[in-house]
């Protein structure tokens, strides 16, 4: 076996090689400059970056194992924010001057949720029942959602939140980041759905072969709409972090991260 050869198995067979090669990444840049690398500010940083691209690449990651795709991803979630903002706003003209912190949480985090999953849910019909190819499919639903949130929001930003709105994304707690706490409990859930819930086998082995998938008596329509339903609904959480992070929420914010979550499974394996 050549080196090139037994460097695939070795990754394949041991996954925790990604982590060591992390870790001497993060000593040698830790030794070529510890003041700016190790420094508070730096690492503080990096965890308030990472929250809503991470949760992203996690949808994503979802609908590539099955052979899929979804290029609505950030589409999805800033018409999510946008829902979620709008919902807010009414709750403020009903509750006036003195709104409560807790109520604007739950809203603006239930629409977010809700909306990212029914989004979600409309890619995987179109995916699964009506049987467009997930790259078309989710093609278009970018565009419709885009579309969508410009109308809703007049081609303006949304913004003028309550303060509590900024405190998910932009305030710590311990000396972590808030949205960090957010987005370890979505790997945290991802990690269980993947690994201990049927839905998560059923996903891999769709993944592997629709025709071996069905002979087994998996429900393959069943199981890309629910696919596409969880990959929205983490839409729908990264919306909440980045309409928390702006103070704001307007089509086009996160569009860069598009190509980075599909990057990010590229290169994490998936």
């Amino acid at each position: 076996m050549d080196f090139k050869t037994y460097g695939k198995s070795l990754l394949k067979k041991n996954p925790t090689i990604y982590f060591i090669m992390l870790l001497v990444v993060f000593i040698a840049m830790s030794i070529i400059s510890p003041n700016v690398f190790l420094g508070v500010y730096n690492i503080q940083s990096m965890g308030y970056q990472i929250p809503e691209f991470g949760i992203l690449a996690l949808g994503m990651m979802l609908t590539i194992i099955t052979g899929g795709i979804d290029l609505s991803i950030v589409s999805n979630a800033t018409l999510s924010a946008v829902f979620a903002s709008l919902t807010m706003y009414k709750y403020l003209e009903v509750a006036g001057e003195n709104p409560s912190s807790f109520m604007v949480i739950l809203i603006i985090a239930a629409v977010c949720a809700v909306s990212g999953l029914i989004l979600g849910l409309f890619n995987g019909f179109l995916v699964s029942v009506i049987g467009i190819p997930a790259i078309l499919a989710t093609l278009g639903t970018m565009k419709l959602f885009d579309g969508l949130s410009t109308v809703l929001s007049g081609g303006q930003a949304l913004r003028n939140y309550p303060s509590v709105v900024a405190r998910i994304g932009n305030e710590a707690f311990l000396g972590i980041p808030i949205s960090f706490y957010i987005f370890v409990a979505v790997c945290i859930a991802a990690v269980i759905i993947m690994k201990k819930t049927r839905l998560g086998k059923a996903i891999y082995l769709y993944g592997v072969s629709p025709k071996v998938s069905r002979y087994s008596g998996l429900n393959n329509v069943a199981t890309v709409i629910k696919t596409y339903a969880l990959c929205g609904l983490f839409a729908g959480i990264a919306g909440l972090i980045i309409m928390s992070r702006f103070n704001s929420i307007k089509v086009g914010y996160g569009n860069s991260y598009q190509l980075l979550t599909v990057l990010v499974c590229v290169l994490g394996g998936v």
